[in-house]
């Protein structure tokens, strides 16, 4: 897991990094996300996995945390390696990284479409 202290500049914009956003398409209209952020349906992460980077490390967020440890477990599962996710997600990102928040949330946001 990685502390909302942790994520830094250096992890948002490293090219080896691929922020998979896992909120609920509804909290997407409230709060802007990660920046650089691959945003999915958390129901059917099943239809993204094609598209999942296997050689990047995978950093999975959603509002508080718990969803993206279960999508973590649920991509180990299926091969993936290099799996890490936000620790109290983006609420606790939001609270101790506030600054980076209001500087690069919601940009270079990519929505992925499901697999054919």
């Amino acid at each position: 897991m990685l502390a909302p202290a942790q994520l830094n500049e250096t992890i948002l914009f490293d090219e080896r990094t691929f922020i998979l956003d896992v909120r609920p398409p509804d909290m997407r209209e409230n709060v802007k996300g990660l920046p650089n952020a691959h945003e999915v349906n958390p129901l059917h992460v099943e239809r993204y996995l094609k598209q999942l980077p296997r050689d990047k490390q995978i950093l999975v967020y959603c509002p508080g945390g718990g969803l993206s440890v279960m999508i973590s477990y649920y991509l180990k599962a299926k091969g993936f390696k290099r799996i890490t996710n936000l620790r109290g997600g983006l609420d606790a990102w939001r609270k101790r990284r506030n600054d980076l928040y209001e500087k690069y949330a919601g940009q270079n946001v990519t929505v992925l479409e499901p697999d054919k």
